[in-house]
């Protein structure tokens, strides 16, 4: 156990839709992040939306979907 660091969860399913989108959100969740914690405080909500649509329409809903899918059929 490596205690301090941070492991990203594993997943090992994944949908087609992360296979098909999941690289693309990845690279654009990175630019998103550095907006949101770098914008003026008063442009916060405004960068976050905006980023956060960009995200949706890049694939990512389709991959929450995929993902919801599948644990709900593990139930």
């Amino acid at each position: 156990m490596d205690i301090g660091k941070y492991r990203y969860p594993v997943f090992s399913y994944k949908c087609e839709a992360e296979q098909t989108y999941g690289a693309d959100i990845k690279t654009r969740m990175v630019g998103f992040v550095y907006k949101t914690i770098c914008c003026p405080a008063d442009q916060f909500e405004a960068t976050y939306e905006a980023g956060y649509n960009e995200l949706v329409n890049a694939g990512l809903q389709k991959i929450l979907d995929g993902r919801t899918e599948y644990f709900n059929s593990q139930s």
